[in-house]
């Protein structure tokens, strides 16, 4: 299971990607409605779900500095953002099968054949949880410290010393 990076302004964190894809499909199906009134969306919503669907292991590209390249589309995604969170139940599989989600992935991946991102609840929002701090500009990791948001914990592989290391 490949690990990705998600990154905006220098600073952002790598995870599981089962929980990138899971995280960005969320983001599509909580955007979906905002589409008409932000058409600058609709290709954005494409690229991630291409990206939450492609099982392209260890290479997933949220690419959020041309995505959100102004201060109000990264709150309104962060926005939607904070509403993840508190939708994934405890301790359950999240498989993410709205279908607002399914329509936008059948239409990109005509062939039907496309992976359903799915993940554990608590994992998937501790991520969902990082995600929202580095769009709101408190999750302060460059990416050089190379910190890594897995399952139960989070961890700097490169920080400096003196460097709260482990979270």
């Amino acid at each position: 299971m490949g690990t990705s990076l998600i990154d905006l302004r220098g600073q952002g964190f790598w995870a599981r990607d089962p929980l990138v894809e899971s995280l960005l499909a969320l983001l599509v199906v909580e955007l979906e409605p905002e589409v008409a009134a932000h058409p600058w969306l609709d290709p954005v919503l494409d690229w991630w779900t291409v990206q939450a669907i492609g099982g392209f292991g260890g290479c997933i590209a949220p690419d959020l500095d041309r995505q959100l390249n102004a201060p109000d589309r990264v709150e309104l995604v962060a926005e939607a953002a904070r509403r993840i969170p508190s939708r994934i139940a405890s301790d359950e599989v999240v498989t993410v099968d709205d279908p607002r989600f399914s329509a936008r992935a059948g239409r990109l991946w005509e062939s039907g054949a496309w992976n359903r991102p799915q993940s554990l609840g608590p994992w998937l929002r501790r991520v969902a949880d990082t995600f929202v701090e580095l769009l709101d500009g408190d999750l302060h990791a460059p990416i050089r410290w190379a910190l890594f948001v897995y399952e139960d914990h989070t961890a700097f592989l490169d920080a400096p010393s003196g460097t709260d290391a482990v979270g």
